[in-house]
C-alpha cells in the first residue's frame, strides 16, 4: 500500500484506548490528526474531504462525519432505535459551535479530525494519570470535545465525511447495550452536572427513560431504558454529593479565623 512506508507503529503497554490515543498525539508531527479505531473503515476520500473542510473553515479545531453500520450478521429489529449507542450516527446538514451542543458538535471519537495542539492541550491536563479524567473507560471522546469548545475552539459536523463501523454479533445483545448505556449515561450525567451544576433537568432525565421503560416493558428497549434511568439517577446523586462536599469545604475554609 502506498501509505505504508510513512507509517509508524507504536506499542503501548498500558491498557486502554485513552492511553493509546495519548501516545499517538504526543508522537505525531503533523498539524492535524485523525482517530481511527480497529473497527472503523473510512471512505476512500475521507482525508480529502477533511482537507476540504479545513480549507473551507480554517478556524475549525475538531470535527467528525457520518457513521453507518456494517453488521456481520442481520441485526434484530428491536436494535434500530438504539443505533446511536453503537455509534451509528447520521445527520442531514453541516453544523458547528463553540459551546457544548450535542446536536451541532460531535460526541464520538471515531473518524474524529482534530488539531494536534488542541488534542495535546487536553491530554496535558492529566498526562500523569490518564484514567484520572474519566470515571470509567468510556466517554473520553466527550471530554475531549467538551474541553475543546470550553477553550473557545470551534467544533463541528460535516456530511461529506463518512465511515463505516463494523458491528460484530456480540454487540447486538441486550446485555452489551445495557452495559454501555449504563456506563455512558452515568458518566455523561457526571460531566453535565460537574460542568453546570445539578439542576431540575438532571432529575427529569432519569424519569424520561423510566417512562420509556414502562412503555416497552420487559422487552430489550425497556430493559436498556430502565438500566439507563437508574445509571442517570446514580450519576445525579453522585454529582450532588460531590457538590455538597465541595460547598462544605469552601464554607469551612472561608470561616476559618486567623490564629492568634
Amino acid at each position: 500500500m502506498p501509505w505504508l512506508p510513512a507509517t509508524r507503529f507504536m506499542r503501548v503497554e498500558e491498557p486502554g484506548v485513552l492511553r493509546a490515543r495519548m501516545a499517538g498525539v504526543y508522537a505525531a508531527k503533523g498539524e492535524w490528526l485523525v482517530f481511527v479505531d480497529d473497527d472503523n473503515v473510512l471512505d476512500p476520500d475521507y482525508l480529502e474531504q477533511a482537507a476540504r473542510v479545513i480549507a473551507r473553515k480554517p478556524e475549525i479545531a475538531l470535527f467528525c462525519g457520518r457513521i453507518s453500520a456494517d453488521f456481520e450478521q442481520p441485526p434484530p429489529k428491536w436494535l434500530k432505535p438504539m443505533y446511536r449507542q453503537l455509534a451509528i450516527i447520521d445527520f442531514s446538514s453541516d453544523s458547528w459551535a463553540r459551546e457544548w451542543d450535542t446536536d451541532r458538535v460531535p460526541c464520538w471519537t471515531a473518524g474524529m479530525c482534530i488539531r494536534r495542539d488542541v488534542a495535546k492541550q487536553h491530554f496535558d491536563s492529566f498526562a500523569d494519570d490518564p484514567m484520572a479524567a474519566v470515571v470509567m473507560n468510556r466517554c473520553e471522546d466527550v471530554q475531549l470535545v467538551m474541553s475543546t469548545v470550553e477553550s473557545g475552539h470551534l467544533a463541528g459536523l460535516f456530511t461529506t465525511l463518512h465511515m463505516r463501523h463494523l458491528i460484530p454479533p456480540d454487540r447486538m445483545t441486550v446485555g452489551y447495550l445495557k452495559r454501555i448505556s449504563c456506563e455512558t449515561a452515568y458518566i455523561m450525567t457526571r460531566l453535565r452536572c460537574d460542568a453546570a451544576g445539578v439542576g431540575i433537568r438532571d432529575f427529569l432525565r432519569p424519569l424520561k427513560n423510566a417512562l420509556v421503560a414502562v412503555r416497552f416493558g420487559a422487552g430489550p428497549r425497556g430493559q436498556v431504558s430502565l438500566a439507563t434511568a437508574w445509571a442517570e439517577f446514580r450519576g445525579v446523586l453522585a454529582a450532588w454529593r460531590v457538590a455538597d462536599e465541595l460547598a462544605l469545604v469552601n464554607d469551612t475554609s472561608n470561616n476559618k479565623r486567623p490564629a492568634c
